[in-house]
């Protein structure tokens, strides 16, 4: 495969969700699944190296500046640890090279008229409508709740947009895989 071809486990484009940043940014300060890391950065590395097209929804950097604190499934951070993460991922997200795209009316207006979508909450909403405006076929995240009710949407035909984890990671060259 040369480098401008997209590996089989990956869309054209796709659009990323702030926790997947969130995970590599923490880094093993995330509380959340030990194993999502290496799936985070896999995605991002392979974004930036341009394996994929992934695109950062422009809302991604609205809720990393907030005032809310970014903590990514562990509480109790001191308020030192809360502002040392804001300022690594606002500095990563304007320091990568991926693509940001903005959340436009249209993509607004689609968003209002699906309703298989309206539980969602509205930063999942933008960064979902924000695939949609971009031609985006996937959005990576690891939130289950948006994984699921796109799910439901695609299965009602309300949408074509895919939301799920970041793809596993084949072994290394060499590496053997263990069964149990």
């Amino acid at each position: 495969m040369n480098d401008n071809e997209v590996p089989q486990n990956y869309p054209k484009r796709a659009v990323v969700d702030t926790n997947v940043i969130v995970n590599v940014a923490l880094g093993p300060e995330d509380t959340t699944d030990p194993s999502y890391l290496l799936r985070s950065k896999r995605l991002l590395n392979d974004g930036i190296a341009g394996k994929l097209e992934l695109l950062l929804p422009s809302i991604v950097m609205i809720e990393l500046s907030s005032n809310l604190i970014v903590r990514s499934g562990k509480s109790g951070q001191s308020r030192s640890q809360e502002h040392r993460h804001k300022k690594q991922l606002l500095a990563w997200c304007r320091d990568s090279e991926l693509l940001m795209v903005d959340l436009t009316a249209d993509a607004a207006s689609w968003f209002s008229e699906t309703p298989a979508l309206q539980d969602l909450r509205p930063g999942d909403a933008a960064v979902l409508a924000s695939a949609k405006y971009a031609h985006a076929s996937h959005v990576y995240t690891w939130d289950k709740g948006l994984i699921n009710t796109v799910r439901k949407a695609r299965e009602q035909g309300q949408t074509d947009i895919i939301a799920c984890n970041p793809p596993e990671l084949p072994p290394e060259q060499g590496e053997l895989e263990l069964t149990e």
